[in-house]
């Protein structure tokens, strides 16, 4: 080229690869020299962050505050904003923690293994996986190359849930009052309302109402 004071073809052509840490302004310098003479060579390089193509997770749900598991159950699927032209790929990992009234970030050791599923952008949450009380219910979405799987974006999304305690009647069957009088063991069986429900027992005796516990 007229521009280089040199005849190229007399110096080896050197390529090299620089990972640039920080975006911004740079000045290229390259120095070439032999033995009998050098130059110095300069050039300006501008250095523009792109924009990540993974940009918003956010969990789609009618609350703002607090979620309240029905007795149907619950699916909770998630909107990302992903704008990638490569062969990126965005996965899915969802958690579940106990928490309390406040609600706080929630931590590891507090996860809990309740979902059945914990991929995809969509999970479905059953009354009976659950026992009750408050939980948060955290996705994270992560953008990938295609080709060495090198995760280029992380986004989290969070979401309040409450399971509420199950209301049920207990029935009590059995103890006739000619069993009372005649025998000195007098049977008795219970039953609950809800159905494909694993319950527990206790069995109380007073003479008093009021004397049996709450």
């Amino acid at each position: 080229s007229d521009d280089i004071p040199i005849n190229v073809r007399q110096y080896t052509k050197f390529v090299f690869d620089h990972t640039f840490q920080t975006y911004g302004m740079y000045v290229i310098l390259a120095m070439v020299s032999n033995e009998k003479e050098s130059y110095n060579f300069t050039d300006n390089l501008l250095l523009l962050q792109k924009p990540p193509c993974l940009s918003k997770a956010r969990i789609r749900t009618l609350s703002k505050t607090v979620i309240s598991v029905p007795e149907r159950g619950l699916t909770l699927s998630v909107d990302v904003d992903f704008n990638c032209y490569d062969s990126s790929s965005v996965e899915f990992q969802w958690s579940a923690f106990t928490t309390d009234e406040n609600f706080e970030t929630p931590k590891s050791k507090n996860e809990v293994d309740f979902l059945k599923s914990s991929t995809g952008s969509e999970i479905e949450i059953k009354r009976n996986d659950f026992p009750p009380g408050l939980y948060i219910i955290m996705v994270v979405a992560t953008a990938s190359t295609g080709t060495n799987h090198q995760i280029t974006a992380e986004e989290k999304d969070y979401v309040r849930m409450e399971v509420p305690t199950r209301k049920m009647e207990v029935v009590i069957a059995g103890g006739s009052i000619r069993e009372f009088g005649n025998s000195s063991v007098v049977h008795f069986n219970a039953s609950i309302s809800i159905q494909n429900l694993t319950a527990t027992f206790n069995w109380f005796c007073a003479k008093r109402k009021e004397d049996l516990p709450v």
